[in-house]
């Protein structure tokens, strides 16, 4: 989902579902915190705790930053694309160029 990367990217700790890329995107209690799909209560309690640790959330939004910046910066992921792309490519020829 972009808004998680977005969110991160501008700094501002996510609290989210643990499902589909999400976890991939959200480090454990580090850049945010995820809790299980369809738990409103959980939702709730997360962002409630969050909102009243000024410190923890301080630190949260300056490794949700940081870590944005490292692993999804722009040149990075279209390196990563030009990678996908290319291997793809070379699969295809290999099955279908004699």
């Amino acid at each position: 989902p972009n808004s998680v990367l977005e969110a991160l990217a501008c700094g501002v700790p996510v609290i989210g579902t643990a499902v589909g890329g999400i976890p991939e995107q959200v480090q454990e209690n580090i850049t945010g915190q995820l809790v299980p799909d369809g738990d409103a209560a959980a939702l709730a309690a997360a962002a409630e705790q969050l909102l009243r640790d000024d410190a923890r959330r301080d630190a949260m939004a300056m490794a949700a930053a940081a870590d944005a910046r490292q692993r999804f910066a722009p040149a990075l992921e279209i390196d990563r694309h030009l990678a996908f792309y290319d291997e793809i490519r070379e699969k295809w020829r290999t099955t279908h160029v004699s």
